[in-house]
């Protein structure tokens, strides 16, 4: 299955979910190099300068692409752990769903080439996103482990006949 399907104990998703971390920390490595997803600018002594000619204009700015890379590995390293004693199919990849929509949404906020889409809540697109991808990982997770829930009653009231 795929997030708590009828998979058996290796559901597809929960394979794929720290396979998934790694690669955004890794693409953010070319976002960095690329100058795309930018950070804003600050003053702390990490600050990064692009090229004169980038739109940051040469200004020291967070190093956003980095931040999210370290952030990631360390959302593929909890998923491994996670992984191991998973009690149902899909909880790895819904918690997936929820860490990565946590660091994407809380890292908008240093970032550059930020677009507000909801001004009056100071939300961006992606953050809108997030809240979203952090709501379904959150109902999901609540759903598989009340679907184990009832199918562990069933088997208990069977066994019991």
């Amino acid at each position: 299955g795929f997030g708590g399907g009828a998979g058996g104990e290796n559901d597809f998703g929960d394979i794929v979910a720290p396979a998934a971390a790694l690669g955004l920390a890794i693409g953010r490595v070319g976002c960095l190099l690329a100058g795309c997803c930018y950070g804003a600018p600050c003053d702390l002594p990490w600050a990064i300068h692009y090229p004169h000619t980038h739109e940051t204009h040469g200004l020291a700015v967070h190093p956003a692409p980095l931040y999210e890379t370290g952030l990631m590995l360390i959302v593929m390293a909890i998923l491994l752990k996670l992984d191991r004693k998973k009690p149902f199919e899909g909880y790895t990849l819904w918690w997936f769903f929820i860490m990565a929509s946590m660091v994407r949404f809380g890292l908008e906020y240093i970032r550059g080439d930020r677009l507000v889409w909801m001004g009056d809540l100071n939300l961006s697109a992606s953050q809108v996103v997030s809240i979203l991808g952090m709501v379904l990982g959150l109902a999901m997770l609540g759903w598989l482990s009340t679907q184990k829930l009832i199918r562990v009653q069933v088997a208990n009231q069977l066994s019991k006949n």
